[in-house]
């Protein structure tokens, strides 16, 4: 059995450059600059793997549920290709929120991707959504480590950044991968007709 705790960073984590002695400055307060967004993983059962999965994406890769059910597949791919293993049941642990997770687009990838499995040791994949008014969890509380561990720091590259983090965060030990695409889970849902569930949303 494995677990995902799965969540992003509900603000930007960075913007690339970052000179902090000249943030006040026009070029910093007005000009453009590339927006860093974070997708964490929580993933417990893998033996040989960091706990910890840090996801960067930046604002050409559409936000929302195709995001998150790109993230899951990477995520659970990256894992089995290290451990050698797939794990029977997998269980996905997620905030109660209908613009990422606990929508019609994931139950459906889930469906998808229980059929391409068919015939491995893969046989369920559970979503544990937690209740409303009780979603902050491990990666919230890591994900504010982040914000203190970049304040006052300059980086002009995500190598940097993630150098920095790291450097700041020696706590922890996590992985840090780029999400460069993710596929259309909606459109794959709509060509495959697969039936809505209610109450979802």
């Amino acid at each position: 059995k494995w677990l995902m705790i799965i969540d992003k960073m509900d603000q930007q984590a960075a913007k690339l450059p970052t000179i902090w002695p000249l943030m006040r400055t026009p070029f910093f307060k007005e000009g453009e600059r590339l927006q860093v967004s974070l997708n964490g993983a929580w993933i417990f059962g893998p033996q040989r793997s960091n706990e910890l999965l840090i996801r960067t994406m930046f604002e050409d890769c559409p936000h929302g549920s195709s995001m998150q059910a790109s993230t899951i597949l990477l995520n659970l791919h990256d894992r089995v290709m290290r451990e050698r293993v797939i794990p029977e049941e997998f269980f996905i642990n997620a905030d109660n929120t209908p613009k990422e997770t606990k929508n019609n687009i994931c139950i459906g990838f889930a469906m998808w991707l229980l059929a391409v499995m068919q015939g491995t040791a893969l046989h369920s994949l559970v979503f544990l959504f937690l209740l409303v008014g009780h979603t902050h969890n491990k990666l919230d509380r890591f994900f504010s480590r982040i914000k203190v561990a970049l304040q006052g720091r300059t980086y002009y590259t995500m190598d940097d950044m993630i150098r920095c983090l790291k450097q700041a965060i020696a706590g922890f030990t996590f992985d840090f991968q780029h999400l460069t695409d993710a596929w259309d889970f909606h459109l794959m849902r709509d060509r495959m007709s697969v039936p809505r569930i209610k109450y979802l949303e």
